[in-house]
């Protein structure tokens, strides 16, 4: 089973993600703001990471190049979600820039989320197994 790691900064965000996920049969973790997603990516060693643009007092931005920075995750698929669609080129540049494979959107319909979330799994799925590329140890408790 995949888990994805949801971070927010808001402990009622993103219920509907989270039904959504949970439904397609994804193991679900959650954290609110960037000091405790960075605990929850030790503990629970997600697949893929969905994270708010949006963190404070540690953004979304500081957070993606912490994890991009570090040897054991520097693989994982970040997914940046932000309502600020106005700014839409600016954004997209400062997330690649940061290593977030891409920036998604507010709203975002629920067959477009869930393609996104199974492509970036499977890219990662491929990296992990690659010959030459250290995989990532079970999760606390497996």
């Amino acid at each position: 089973m995949h888990r994805i790691l949801i971070v927010d900064d808001k402990e009622d965000a993103c219920p509907i993600l989270l039904k959504l996920l949970t439904a397609e049969g994804y193991e679900v973790v959650r954290a609110i703001g960037g000091a405790e997603a960075l605990r929850k990516l030790l503990i629970s060693r997600p697949h893929l990471m969905i994270l708010d643009m949006k963190l404070s007092p540690i953004s979304g931005f500081e957070v993606c190049r912490a994890v991009k920075s570090s040897f054991s995750f520097h693989s994982l698929p970040v997914l940046m979600i932000s309502v600020h669609s106005k700014l839409d080129f600016f954004l997209r540049a400062r997330s690649v820039n940061v290593g977030a494979e891409e920036i998604i959107f507010k709203p975002i319909g629920a067959g477009e989320l869930l393609t996104r979330v199974k492509k970036y799994l499977h890219k990662n799925k491929l990296a992990r197994t690659k010959p030459g590329r250290l995989n990532y140890p079970p999760a606390v408790g497996e």
